[in-house]
């Protein structure tokens, strides 16, 4: 095992996906370690711990998502970019990975509001994905593409409710199902959005 140099953001990398797939508490220092390719205290030397390694595979979760959101922020085609950003949610939980929920929403649901900063990086997501869609909207509108009655604060919010709700179903559904479930919850909140 390498100890004394690696590279930062693919040690956070691997502990993301080792977070993402079993949780925090049913991930051990051992789980990590084995999939870092680190010992014990190179880990401890770098991250403190577990905890502060899961907050930072959290920040560095969030910093992945803000490519996929500078794309919708940045897209001419508003309202398709955000149906084609939702609908990749389907795509993903019908993948091979499928089930595996969103990092933040399995935070969310794991923590339940009970660790200030997990709720912080959570709900920083969050906001952050609802502020992009909806500045998308307002772009829609402006370019007349959505009506300008649509709330597009509110229809941010729907949105990733929609996208938060998606992750979690998948989790829950038997894999049959899926599909139908995903794509009709899809289609009937996007209906508004043409």
């Amino acid at each position: 095992m390498r100890t004394v140099s690696f590279d930062r953001d693919r040690a956070l990398d691997i502990a993301m996906g080792v977070f993402w797939e079993k949780g925090y508490a049913d991930t051990s220092v051992h789980d990590l370690t084995e999939a870092m390719g680190l010992q014990k205290s190179s880990l401890y030397n770098t991250f403190t711990g577990k905890r502060e390694l899961y907050l930072a595979a959290l920040r560095r979760y969030h910093a992945r998502c803000t490519e996929d959101y500078a794309l919708i922020e940045a897209s001419i085609e508003p309202l398709a970019t955000v149906r084609d950003f939702v609908r990749s949610v389907i795509d993903d939980e019908l993948g091979t990975q499928g089930g595996q929920g969103c990092m933040v929403a399995n935070a969310a649901l794991e923590f339940g509001g009970r660790d200030g900063q997990v709720t912080a990086l959570t709900s920083f997501n969050l906001e952050t994905l609802a502020r992009t869609i909806r500045t998308a909207l307002r772009r829609a509108q402006s370019l007349g593409h959505l009506d300008q009655s649509v709330d597009a604060v509110a229809t941010a919010r729907l949105i990733v409710t929609l996208i938060q709700g998606l992750r979690v179903v998948a989790k829950g559904i038997a894999p049959d199902q899926r599909a139908e479930w995903l794509t009709s919850a899809t289609d009937t909140c996007l209906a508004p959005l043409g």
